[in-house]
C-alpha cells in the first residue's frame, strides 16, 4: 500500500516537473527572461529529474535484489535526488560557461561522498 502509494506520487510530481520544464522551454526565451524564469526552470528540472531518476533506481532495485521495499524506496530516493543535483549542477555551470572536466569530476566526486557518508 505505502510503496503505491509512494510511486503514484513520484509519477505525478515528475509529469508535473517535466511539464514545467516543457512549458518555461516552449514559452520563455533564456536570453529575455528574468533570475525568476531560470529559478523555476532549474527547480522544475530538479523536480523532474529526481523522480525519473528515483523511478529507474527504484526499478533497477526491484529486479536485481529481492528484499523490503520501503528500504529500496528510500535508497532509490536518496539516490535520484544526488544524481538531480548532479545534472542540474553541470547544466548550472554550462550555463555559466564554467563546467569543465574537473569542475564536473569535483561535483560527481562530492555527490559519490555524501552518497557513500548517508548510505
Amino acid at each position: 500500500m505505502v510503496v503505491k502509494l509512494f510511486l503514484t506520487g513520484i509519477i505525478f510530481i515528475s509529469l508535473i516537473g517535466i511539464i514545467g520544464v516543457i512549458s518555461i522551454v516552449n514559452n520563455f526565451s533564456p536570453y529575455h527572461s528574468g533570475p525568476i524564469v531560470l529559478v523555476l526552470f532549474y527547480l522544475s528540472l530538479f523536480i523532474g529529474s529526481s523522480g525519473i531518476f528515483t523511478l529507474v533506481a527504484f526499478l533497477i532495485r526491484i529486479f536485481l535484489r529481492k528484499g523490503k521495499y520501503i528500504e529500496q524506496i528510500n535508497s532509490s530516493f536518496r539516490q535520484g535526488i544526488l544524481l538531480s543535483i548532479i545534472l542540474v549542477g553541470c547544466l548550472f555551470l554550462q550555463s555559466r560557461e564554467i563546467l569543465y572536466w574537473w569542475s564536473a569530476l569535483i561535483l560527481v566526486g562530492t555527490m559519490g561522498m555524501v552518497e557513500y557518508l548517508l548510505s
